[in-house]
């Protein structure tokens, strides 16, 4: 008779039931166990006892099911005695594997705690922005090892669906936090001399035009509002660099002759910053349009922290031209915001 191997098992027991069920089907069943318990059959049966053992139904699957069903068969449960078999219920790939997902995940949450761990002062290794980026690929593995996990075989013991449910929990909650920390990141390794600078144009003023040199793309928003020298529409601007924004506001005022644009520019920048503590008000030129320069503290209301705001405010006719820079009123001002000032022209 030629036997053949139909399956292989992760410990003696699970084998042993596996052939004490081929019988109870009439197909007699040899067990091999050498390093990795192998269940042989006959030729002629291997396809039918494929058949039956794919039916899982009708086997234990998870360790506690199978030590159950050892207790409640004394001929197996003598069998294994005898064999002086080791433990049987040790961990399977499938209890290795939701350990594993455990490990990651709590790699995944140092390393994105790793700004805070540093502030400790107490482990140095924290400090290396290397291991907030190590972060993305933590979360990617244990996002893929907890969907692997659905359709494990032996299935996932019902003691540790848990650790699943919160490992999965916390990869999904902390994720969107991932994409914060490492655009921080590549942005504090890209110089301000070396930054994608670009001269936008922009039009629409009349008989004047803006030109001006921003360090990346900007974002665009248009909006009304009542200013401190009437209602106006409004085109902004925005490039966020770093730890700085730049802005740019072109007003477009209902009426026209604001009288001096001196004067008009020093009322509209009063108002504006009338929240804000003003540090300095004095006249600029700019080519050859007059304008006001104010420099400000406030705090920010998103991030509740104090900041500084340099801006730059030409009235022509009835334009408002603005540019601003902010930045956190603990940094100094940096090269970016020198020339994003010196490069812009009225023309």
């Amino acid at each position: 008779m030629s036997w053949e191997p139909v399956a292989t098992f992760d410990n003696t027991a699970a084998a042993e039931l596996a052939k004490a069920a081929l019988e109870c089907h009439g197909i007699r069943a040899l067990l091999h166990d050498g390093t990795v318990p192998t269940l042989l059959v006959s030729a002629e049966d291997r396809d039918r006892a494929a058949v039956l053992l794919e039916q899982t139904g009708h086997l234990p699957q998870t360790d506690d099911e199978i030590e159950a069903a050892v207790a409640a068969r004394p001929d197996i449960a003598a069998r294994l005695a005898e064999s002086h078999a080791a433990e049987p219920f040790v961990d399977n790939p499938t209890d290795r594997r939701v350990k594993q997902l455990v490990i990651v995940t709590v790699f995944g949450l140092l390393c994105l705690s790793a700004e805070f761990f540093g502030d400790l002062g107490t482990i140095v290794v924290f400090r290396l922005p290397l291991m907030q980026i190590l972060a993305v690929p933590f979360h990617l593995y244990a996002l893929y090892l907890a969907w692997t996990l659905r359709r494990a075989t032996p299935r996932v013991r019902p003691g540790d669906r848990w650790k699943i449910g919160l490992s999965l929990g916390l990869n999904l909650f902390f994720w969107g936090a991932v994409v914060v920390p490492v655009a921080f990141l590549v942005n504090r390794f890209h110089d301000s001399q070396r930054a994608e600078w670009r001269i936008e144009r922009f039009g629409d003023l009349g008989g004047v035009s803006l030109t001006v040199g921003l360090p990346g793309r900007y974002g665009y928003a248009l909006f009304e509002e009542k200013t401190a020298l009437g209602p106006a529409r409004v085109r902004h601007f925005a490039v966020s660099y770093k730890n700085e924004v730049f802005l740019i506001d072109l007003m477009t005022l209902q009426e026209a002759d604001r009288g001096d644009p001196v004067e008009a520019a020093k009322h509209y920048l009063k108002r504006q910053l009338e929240n804000s503590k003003v540090d300095s008000l004095e006249p600029i030129t700019l080519g050859d349009h007059r304008g006001m320069e104010a420099i400000a503290t406030y705090v920010a209301a998103v991030t509740n922290t104090p900041s500084v705001l340099r801006t730059r405010t030409f009235v022509i006719d009835r334009y408002v031209i603005s540019l601003t820079a902010t930045r956190r009123a603990d940094a100094q001002e940096s090269a970016a915001t020198a020339r994003f000032f010196r490069s812009a022209q009225l023309q």
